[in-house]
């Protein structure tokens, strides 16, 4: 399914002979059976109210962050705007939410316009999607009437394969409605104080490292997933600090009235100096609600640590955290405020605390340029760690992150982030400055 991709106010987009025969930037991306649809071209008046959110939706839609997108289309309904595209994209962008009752009632707000035919296709993906293959069979029939060749043939397509499942039996559903999305960054960077991941300390040793992270989501139309995610890091000298992480899991967005839901369970692995470092466990639940273009989310992680190495016994144990955070789009860019609170009950060694209690804020301002999006993040965090031999640790870290992207293509990008870390301590060891260069490109395959 596809977003309905508007023409320039001013003129002509200069992609929109590529977009129109479905070989542009966006039309790389191949209409699959499970998620079918049209990309059009369209003009918007600039004098419309809500344009520019309606431009913003369409954009943040592009970057596959589709709650972001949401917020910015519902602010130009808002506003007043009308536009047969407006009620199209809203409609796509609550399929990709699983919002499919909403997508429905969006998509019958364009009967009578241009993209009346393939509002009938998706109409016709939404009831499969809720189960209702009566309607949906409906829908595509509907829709396989076009005079819109192309919903015509997608429409029979889906038809076909409706036909041919339940001559094979349900046992084909599965693989009809799986989903999946795919992200990959490769990173090269320079720390000139490297952090000791088992001591969450200082080195007062600066090296160069590369990194790579990998993740795949799998989903399913009754919305639960599977995934699996890769870490490492190597440094050029220090070795010793090399580490890597996997971790695979299970998530289930649900929509309970207001709230967007999405409880989730991981086992992860990791390994430090090429030997294994921790195993364990997260249990996490998220929840989220929209006001208005505003939205407010939070969050409860329990994690619990084990290791098989016993020069790691300390670091065992369980952690909390609780995280509130309120995301505000403006015309100036996205704003997101956030408080975290962190609990440890590790085991400790004599001379060392692992369980800190921990208070931080952090403030993110974001915002895209075409093919440009930076971001400023600001973080503070105190840390309160009890007394070791007698003697009490308080430590207070500020952080500043400025990073940037430029959109190579649809599915590349490269990106530069600068981090600078200032940690105050009441023992002067513990007190240290760290700054951090990172120089990455990323590939992400878009949530089909």
């Amino acid at each position: 399914m596809k977003i309905y991709q508007t023409a320039r106010p001013a003129g002509k987009s200069k992609h929109a002979k590529d977009i129109s025969t479905g070989h542009g930037t966006l039309g790389k991306h191949r209409l699959l059976s499970a998620l079918a649809g049209l990309l059009l071209t369209g003009t918007v008046s600039a004098t419309e109210p809500g344009t520019r959110q309606l431009e913003s939706g369409i954009e943040q839609f592009k970057r596959g962050n589709f709650e972001t997108a949401l917020m910015h289309l519902e602010t130009a309904q808002e506003l007043g705007n009308r536009e047969p595209q407006l009620f199209y994209n809203l409609g796509v962008t609550h399929y990709k939410l699983k919002m499919y009752r909403q997508a429905i009632a969006n998509f019958k707000k364009v009967q009578g316009t241009d993209l009346e035919a393939p509002a009938k296709l998706n109409i016709g993906l939404c009831w499969d999607a809720l189960g209702d293959q009566r309607k949906a069979e409906k829908a595509f029939r509907a829709a396989r009437g076009s005079e819109n060749r192309k919903v015509a043939y997608l429409a029979g397509q889906r038809l076909g394969k409706k036909r041919a499942s339940n001559e094979r039996g349900s046992s084909d559903r599965w693989s009809r409605n799986l989903e999946w999305d795919v992200y990959a960054n490769v990173a090269g960077g320079y720390d000139d104080n490297v952090t000791l991941v088992a001591a969450d300390a200082p080195s007062q040793q600066a090296d160069s490292y590369t990194q790579s992270y990998f993740s795949a989501r799998f989903g399913f139309a009754d919305s639960a997933r599977v995934y699996a995610s890769l870490f490492d890091i190597n440094y050029a000298d220090i070795d010793s600090q090399d580490f890597g992480i996997g971790k695979v899991g299970m998530d289930y967005p649900l929509r309970v009235a207001d709230w967007y839901l999405l409880p989730s369970v991981n086992i992860f692995q990791s390994s430090l100096m090429g030997s294994d470092y921790q195993e364990g466990h997260d249990l996490k639940f998220k929840a989220r609600r929209y006001f208005g273009k505003n939205a407010f989310t939070t969050s409860y992680r329990f994690t619990e640590f084990d290791t098989s190495d016993p020069l790691f016994e300390a670091t065992a144990g369980a952690r909390h955290r609780l995280r509130f955070e309120y995301k505000v789009p403006t015309d100036f860019g996205e704003l997101r405020g956030r408080y975290q609170y962190e609990t440890n009950d590790r085991n400790d060694s004599p001379l060392r605390s692992y369980s800190p209690d921990r208070h931080g804020l952090a403030l993110r301002y974001k915002n895209s340029w075409s093919v440009l999006q930076g971001y400023l993040d600001l973080d503070w965090r105190s840390s309160d760690y009890g007394s070791i031999v007698t003697v009490p640790r308080e430590d207070e870290r500020l952080r500043t992150t400025i990073g940037a992207s430029y959109r190579l293509t649809a599915n590349w990008d490269l990106g530069f982030r600068y981090q600078y870390t200032d940690n105050d301590s009441n023992l002067a060891e513990e007190s240290y400055t760290r700054n951090q260069f990172l120089l990455d490109l990323s590939f992400g395959l878009p949530r089909l």
